[in-house]
């Protein structure tokens, strides 16, 4: 598993220690993950460079948000890749997304399930 996939402390200190609003956060992130997959597959199978643009776009916004840097480091370079068309890179790099996307929402899910 990639260390440090969330940063809390940054995170709690963000959401000013409030644990309700970070769970419910993650609730949402954790529930979304699964549409978010289809509809990056479902890019990279169309070679729909734009659709790669708005979703690495809005994934890196998420992933900041919540402090989540390997997520939003590999989706900037999504985003890049796909801003100038790279068909091969944008390739490359997807898959990596989706597997840090996957570990992110697991990890969020698991910190869920220990009642915090």
């Amino acid at each position: 598993m990639v260390a440090n996939l969330v940063d809390m402390a940054k995170l709690v200190e963000r959401m000013e220690g409030d644990q309700d609003l970070i769970n419910e956060v993650f609730d949402m992130f954790v529930e979304e993950a699964p549409a978010r997959r289809v509809k990056f597959q479902a890019a990279l199978a169309g070679q729909d460079a734009q659709a790669v643009v708005m979703l690495a776009h809005s994934l890196k916004g998420a992933s900041g948000t919540l402090h989540c840097e390997p997520l939003r480091q590999a989706c900037f370079e999504l985003e890049h890749a796909a801003r100038a068309a790279d068909q091969e890179q944008v390739s490359a790099l997807t898959p990596p997304v989706l597997d840090l996307l996957e570990k992110t929402a697991a990890w969020m899910a698991a910190y869920r399930k220990q009642g915090a």
